[in-house]
Formats: C-alpha cells, sequence, structure tokens
C-alpha cells in the first residue's frame, strides 16, 4: 500500500500503468483494493496531495 501511494504521489504514471507495476491483474481491482485500505480512489488520492 505503501508502495502504490507513493506512485500515486510522486510520479506521473497513469493508474493503470501502476496496477500493472504492483503486479495488479487488472486496473479496477487495483482501484478497488486502493479504495478498501484508504477510503479514497487512487485519483481521489492525487489529487488530495497535490494541493
Amino acid at each position: 500500500m505503501s508502495e502504490a501511494k507513493s506512485l500515486i504521489q510522486f510520479t506521473e504514471f497513469d493508474v493503470a500503468e501502476i496496477a500493472y507495476q504492483l503486479n495488479f491483474s487488472d486496473p479496477a481491482n487495483f482501484g478497488k483494493f486502493f479504495k478498501k485500505h484508504s477510503e479514497q480512489t487512487p485519483l481521489e488520492f492525487r489529487k488530495s496531495k497535490a494541493k
């Protein structure tokens, strides 16, 4: 989870690229996993950290 947050926050990779880098078979699965553990979608997390 910390690796996912770092990649979302500090890189310009899109969410699908991050999902594949972290060995998720599908970006949708990554999105569900991320939201379950952080209560935000990956894009919501990225936007909240960009401020």
